[in-house]
């Protein structure tokens, strides 16, 4: 209920939005998704297939009698109060970074902590079995979430014209639900065959990931 009249208050006092945006001329903007967008939607399918999902972590500590039913609960609730300023702190180091290259497109190069973080979360949470390990690795899974639902998703509206901003949103969600969808299955059959080959699955997609970036990275400045 408080969403919706949420909604209906934006609504009333900005009944349209897109007048909040400088008008770029139509021959400068164009109408076609840039490959910009395109670098960015493969670097994000790619870093998020490499991203442990929470389900596969959680299971694998009650399996293994790591953590307790309650303790998982906990451990998510820190990840989640991660996240949380996680979410604040990368998004106004987002704008930071677009104001100091002075372009939309300053503020992708943020992007670089999810491959790094995402690097990181398999090692801790597969190989180190304790609880203090299991902090940590929840931790970064926050850190990557926080990064995932604020600056991953809202860097679209930069890299694409007012006109296919829909599109690109479109494209963009449907292959980062892909993504998603790989990575747990993939990981999923991997952990019945072993946990190593989930590790390795990780490893391989972020160390992919990470030339993907630096490529998106010289195209976004060089433009």
């Amino acid at each position: 209920v408080i969403l919706i009249l949420s909604l209906l208050y934006a609504f009333i006092r900005v009944p349209n939005p897109e007048t909040l945006e400088a008008i770029v001329p139509k021959k400068v903007e164009g109408e076609v998704l840039s490959k910009t967008f395109w670098l960015y939607t493969t670097f994000s399918f790619i870093t998020t297939l490499g991203f442990v999902g929470w389900p596969i972590l959680s299971y694998h500590y009650a399996a293994k009698g790591i953590l307790s039913g309650a303790e998982i609960a906990l451990f998510y609730a820190i990840a989640m109060g991660v996240d949380g300023i996680v979410a604040i702190a990368i998004g106004l180091l987002y704008d930071k970074f677009k104001k100091k290259k002075d372009s939309e497109h300053g503020g992708l190069m943020t992007l670089a902590i999810i491959p790094v973080v995402s690097l990181l979360i398999p090692l801790v949470g597969f190989t180190l079995p304790s609880k203090g390990a299991a902090v940590l690795a929840a931790m970064l899974w926050g850190v990557v979430m926080g990064t995932h639902e604020t600056i991953m998703k809202s860097a679209i509206a930069d890299i694409t014209p007012i006109k296919k901003r829909g599109t690109g949103y479109g494209i963009f969600n449907t292959a980062y639900g892909l993504a998603i969808f790989a990575s747990s299955s993939l990981m999923g059959l991997l952990y019945d065959v072993g946990i190593v080959y989930v590790v390795i699955l990780a490893l391989i997609a972020e160390l992919v990931a990470i030339p993907s970036f630096l490529i998106l990275r010289r195209e976004a400045l060089r433009n």
